[in-house]
């Protein structure tokens, strides 16, 4: 079945050097995070990344191009498990395919608190020699809560050949829900057309 789904694509041209992003499959236990609608902006941000971090000729097909080919066979999300990269990057059109999964946990919320003290002083005159200082406390205290996210990231790139020629996982730093970024930039960096890879 999933080789029916494999027609001559409507890109034109060479597919050397092409790379297309797939949208990110999203897990979470978080309801207010729809996988469908994150899982594109995560892809977005990727191929935006790839973009600037890229330190050789490699083009990126457009996140809308690659969503709107894969729409057009009907191939969603879990449609794209059951094709080999193979397959994918005759449909899409390109030489590499890069998969990614993100792992979104909802920890709870933290509350971050400060209190602050200020004195207004009052200066009584006792006589020419001596003054009298009186501090009057003034309190205020802020406090903000936040939600605390655990994040960690998958990131997988095939050629046309079906192989797999990176894979690599990491936990970024941070507590928010875009800790995702920074994650993503360091991989991409760091992997086959990123500027800091190392055979």
């Amino acid at each position: 079945q999933a080789s029916s789904l494999i027609a001559n694509n409507s890109s034109s041209g060479s597919t050397k050097n092409k790379v297309a992003v797939l949208p990110f499959s999203i897990v979470s236990n978080d309801d207010a995070i729809k996988p469908d609608v994150f899982g594109v902006q995560v892809q977005n941000d990727c191929a935006n990344i790839l973009r600037e971090e890229s330190a050789f000729a490699v083009t990126i097909q457009d996140p809308m191009t690659t969503n709107a080919l894969l729409a057009k066979k009907g191939i969603d999300a879990t449609a794209i498990a059951t094709l080999l990269p193979t397959e994918l990057a005759s449909i899409l059109g390109v030489e590499y395919v890069m998969y990614g999964a993100t792992e979104v946990i909802n920890e709870g919320t933290r509350t971050y608190g400060s209190d602050v003290v200020s004195y207004k002083d009052k200066e009584k005159e006792k006589d020419r020699k001596n003054t009298e200082n009186k501090g009057v406390a003034i309190a205020s205290s802020n406090s903000s809560t936040t939600i605390s996210y655990d994040v960690k990231l998958d990131l997988k790139i095939f050629n046309d050949k079906g192989e797999n020629i990176y894979a690599e996982s990491r936990h970024p730093f941070g507590l928010g829900i875009d800790a995702y970024h920074s994650g993503l930039k360091y991989m991409i960096k760091r992997c086959p057309f990123g500027s800091k890879y190392k055979k």
